[in-house]
């Protein structure tokens, strides 16, 4: 059999861990937390939509630019618009990247946030085990 100094040497440095484990394990994150991520990713979302809507090729002047000088012909303004088109193209793609990058980053956070859930619903799962065995002894 082993020596019962050794026994409870053990039992001590499990207790130690398990008190350290419960101090990290005790932060539990507001009830509202999946709803208020939901609703950042959806607010997220929209912005993302609205950067892309804004983003693609201008076809039609803006209806300010509609009257007078721009009026006198569709050649001057399709003129114009062909000129900001090559103007900004680079910028164009630019935005795409970064939207496509945000999209990316988003879909990731949202991840990372249901795994932070996953493991965070083991560990009080572990706990409650440990919890389990520290209370047959």
């Amino acid at each position: 059999m082993s020596d019962p100094v050794n026994i409870d040497t053990l039992i001590d440095k499990i207790r130690q861990e398990a008190a350290q484990r419960q101090t990290v394990s005790q932060y539990q994150p507001p009830a509202n937390i999946d709803a208020a991520n939901r609703i950042r990713s959806s607010n997220i979302e929209a912005l993302l939509n609205a950067a892309s809507a804004k983003s693609q090729i201008r076809t039609d002047l803006p209806a300010k630019l509609k009257r007078f000088p721009w009026s006198l012909g569709r050649g001057f303004g399709k003129a114009a618009l062909k000129t900001y088109s090559f103007l900004f193209k680079e910028q164009r793609a630019v935005n795409f990247s970064l939207n496509q990058a945000l999209r990316e980053t988003l879909l990731l956070n949202q991840s990372l946030v249901k795994k932070v859930s996953e493991l965070q619903a083991e560990i009080s799962d572990l706990q409650a085990r440990l919890d389990a065995i520290e209370e047959k002894e």
